[in-house]
């Protein structure tokens, strides 16, 4: 403004017309400046607001920016646990799998054991109840025998 101001100065002094003349140029420059210096403090408080709602907006976005860091930190804290989470159960799942596969494997060795007792106790089964088939055809032959000696005597 004072910049402004000089140079209108400068020019008045510089025209050498009537007194009546320049009173009336340097009045209206005068007004001029002025207006000038008026507008120009319309726009320095213009800006001035605009920067200070720009710096409320800044304050604003840099707590929300904040918040969502912390949130982002938290979402990445609970994702870490859930991954930590997921590979001991998946480590609890081979485990039981494996643990299964041996159950498995016993229960058919198991299986396989009983059903060789069982063949086992029936073939002795049988080989009982032939040896006591032969016994009584032993037996009843012997019997024989006897009745068919009796008789030729």
């Amino acid at each position: 403004f004072g910049r402004v101001k000089q140079i209108v100065e400068h020019r008045l002094a510089m025209v050498e017309d009537d007194d009546n003349t320049s009173e009336m140029r340097y009045s209206r420059l005068t007004t001029a400046v002025q207006e000038v210096e008026q507008r120009c403090a319309q726009i320095t408080a213009e800006h001035a607001q605009q920067v200070s709602r720009l710096n409320e907006e800044i304050r604003k976005l840099a707590a929300e920016r904040q918040a969502l860091n912390q949130e982002l930190s938290s979402l990445r804290e609970q994702h870490s646990s859930v991954i930590k989470e997921r590979d001991t159960l998946s480590a609890t799942l081979q485990r039981s799998r494996e643990e299964q596969m041996t159950m498995n494997d016993r229960l058919q060795a198991t299986h396989e054991q009983s059903l060789l007792a069982r063949e086992e106790a029936v073939t002795r089964r049988e080989q009982q109840k032939s040896s006591r088939e032969k016994e009584e055809l032993e037996q009843q032959h012997k019997v024989t025998i006897a009745q068919i000696q009796q008789k030729t005597r």
